[in-house]
């Protein structure tokens, strides 16, 4: 223990530019402007590995020039998750030379920010962060997602409200902000607001207030985009925080129990009843009234219709697949024009089958898809052990949301796949994770 927390204090620290470029970086998600981010996925992705690349070979010619040793040694506590991460990166490469289409999984589509490519300099990112932050400057990071977040839920707003027409594009119900997609703008407040919790709970006074603030506004924007699997995560994830607590607090588990009990209530009373005049009466309600009906849900859910052709693309091919981001080959083979699923949809063909799992095992095959989660079982166990011995409280918090945010976004990511937000706000929560486990259990933030 000695021997990983001496490595730790003697790791070089970078100068700060490098620290603006990453806060550069983590802005990202809120530029959507025509034409250098049309489209916003292919233009803000494109800009990140531009930074990213600028940012490591700076990097390597500073660690050069002082003579750094061995940055990742044998005794890193976060040793076992980074390489569980390369090994899944490995499996994804070896894929593509297998690949039905190798030119689209390296590349992607500018629709999506998508490839080996760049997801390898994601890996490269949280790598980054993880070896070069200084542990002061995590709330930097956590404190700029948070205005990022906070401009997006704003601009989401004005979409909803139509405020600023000449400026923003309308979007009454289900608002987007500048993600393209209700989906990702949910997962990427989803992933924060365990953070912006636990932050309300350790500040005082004024910061307490204002922390406060921002998790009922991250609340509130879930709401409005109506996106159901980031209920479901949301919902998965308040329980653990709530269940798994690593401090006495009854006060909150008074108080979140019986709202998880009305929480219920009111999801029996959606599929029992008819809906109440008021409800019929204000958009927002009416909405979610109809989307929480289970048995529309049931009857009516593409991906109940798309699913069942990933189970049969992966038993034709289930070691390493189709090749990285190859969905829609597979899709458009065992696609049925006539599912009544489909009927009415403006598209009925995909190059997701919308579930990040199924994306997976059809891209790497069953293969991959252990390695992925070999590499979440490394992390969230990892993190457990920091937990049990972590010294403080503050540390205790930290890794707590940390779990709790990973448990949210794995459970969203059973309806959805990603895009550029979801992807960077995911691989700085992988960063800050090995920086948990390698730094929580000596010392406090």
């Amino acid at each position: 223990m000695q021997s990983s927390e001496r490595a730790l204090q003697n790791r070089l620290q970078l100068p700060w530019p490098f620290l603006a470029g990453i806060i550069a970086i983590l802005i990202l998600p809120l530029f959507s402007q025509f034409p250098y981010f049309a489209p916003p996925a292919w233009g803000q992705a494109l800009f990140f590995r531009s930074i990213v690349a600028v940012l490591l070979f700076f990097a390597l010619a500073w660690l050069l020039q002082k003579g750094a040793e061995r940055v990742i040694s044998r005794t890193d506590p976060a040793r076992a998750p980074i390489l569980a991460l390369l090994a899944y990166a490995g499996v994804l490469f070896l894929a593509l030379f297998t690949s039905l289409d190798p030119h689209f999984s390296f590349w992607g589509t500018p629709y999506r920010a998508w490839g080996l490519l760049t997801y390898a300099f994601y890996i490269l990112f949280a790598l980054g962060l993880y070896l070069f932050l200084r542990p002061q400057q995590w709330n930097s990071i956590w404190n700029t997602l948070f205005a990022t977040g906070t401009a997006a839920v704003l601009i989401g707003i004005g979409q909803q409200f139509g405020l600023f027409a000449d400026s923003l594009v309308s979007s009454e119900s289900r608002p987007y902000a500048t993600f393209g997609n209700t989906i990702f703008f949910a997962i990427f407040l989803s992933v924060l607001l365990p953070f912006a919790i636990v932050w309300f709970l350790k500040a005082k006074g004024w910061w307490k207030i204002a922390y406060g603030a921002l998790s009922l506004l991250f609340l509130y924007a879930i709401l409005i985009t109506e996106t159901r699997g980031v209920f479901l995560g949301v919902a998965a994830g308040a329980l653990f925080f709530v269940l798994f607590y690593p401090a006495p607090m009854r006060l909150l588990k008074k108080v979140a129990l019986p709202l998880f009990a009305l929480a219920f209530l009111l999801l029996i009373l959606v599929n029992t009843v008819q809906p109440p005049a008021f409800v019929e009466q204000t958009l927002l309600f009416s909405r979610l009234w109809d989307r929480l009906s289970l048995e529309q849900i049931w009857e009516t859910e593409p991906r109940f219709g798309a699913w069942p052709y990933a189970i049969s693309a992966i038993q034709e091919k289930p070691l390493l697949g189709y090749g990285p981001y190859n969905s829609s080959i597979p899709f458009n083979t065992h696609f049925d024009s006539a599912s009544s699923r489909f009927e009415g949809r403006t598209t009925g063909w995909w190059d997701t089958f919308h579930n990040y799992y199924l994306d997976i095992a059809i891209g790497a095959g069953l293969l991959g898809l252990f390695a992925f989660f070999a590499f979440i079982g490394l992390l969230w166990r990892g993190l457990q052990r920091a937990k049990k011995s972590a010294q403080h409280k503050t540390a205790l918090l930290d890794i707590h949301a940390a779990q709790t945010a990973l448990l949210v976004y794995l459970v969203a990511m059973i309806f959805s796949f990603n895009s550029f937000g979801t992807y960077l706000v995911f691989f700085v929560l992988v960063g800050y994770s090995f920086f948990l486990i390698a730094y929580a259990p000596q010392n406090s933030r």
